[in-house]
């Protein structure tokens, strides 16, 4: 799934004429906030003195794409901040019982609101995150597609135009897609690491 978030963060970056800043997190993320949760509902500043990695500062962004994994590891899902809306938005590309997904994600919803006041992008008396559901985005048909279907959400939330996504696609052919972009990222990496070792004076591409 770290792939898929990692590919995601890429296209956050470099692709054109989009309508959002945007950064990811990744299973660690979920996984450290999960097991902070218990202490968390005793001692709420347990989130100051935690060490959090972020790929890029929130303050810096729209949105920020999360993985969200329920307790019985069923199903991935894609959670959706929006800083400046004050709102998660959790979109599934499976049927998935809500209040399991409700209750699954509660503890991320108290704990985001109070790290955005902690680091200060929110103010201490703003309005708590809210949750927002989404049953309307197209379906995955088996039980091993929800990668490619979180995906296509972000590339196409990322336009601000998720509501055009055909109901329907190859998920296949987008699996392929993803793989060959990622290789170019890669291909991309080697050349500007190259430039650096170089000094910028040269490039050499086979």
């Amino acid at each position: 799934m770290d792939v898929c978030f990692y590919y995601i963060h890429q296209v956050a970056r470099s692709w054109k004429n989009l309508k959002f800043v945007a950064t990811t997190t990744n299973s660690l993320f979920h996984a450290k906030f999960k097991h902070m949760y218990p202490k968390f509902k005793d001692d709420a500043n347990v989130i100051i003195s935690s060490w959090i990695l972020l790929s890029t500062s929130w303050v810096e962004v729209d949105l920020v794409f999360i993985p969200l994994l329920p307790a019985n590891k069923a199903h991935w899902k894609l959670r959706v901040l929006d800083i400046k809306a004050h709102t998660q938005r959790v979109l599934k590309s499976s049927t998935y019982n809500d209040i399991k997904v409700r209750i699954g994600i509660e503890p991320f919803v108290s704990m985001l609101s109070c790290l955005m006041k902690c680091v200060g992008i929110w103010k201490k008396d703003s309005i708590e995150l809210n949750m927002d559901l989404d049953f309307s985005l197209p379906q995955q048909k088996n039980g091993h597609d929800c990668g490619i279907y979180m995906v296509k959400y972000a590339e196409y939330m990322l336009y601000d135009n998720i509501g055009s996504m055909p109901m329907k696609f190859n998920a296949g052919r987008a699996r392929l897609n993803v793989a060959s972009l990622l290789f170019q990222y890669q291909e991309i990496g080697k050349a500007r690491k190259t430039v650096r070792l170089t000094g910028g004076e040269s490039i050499f591409l086979e």
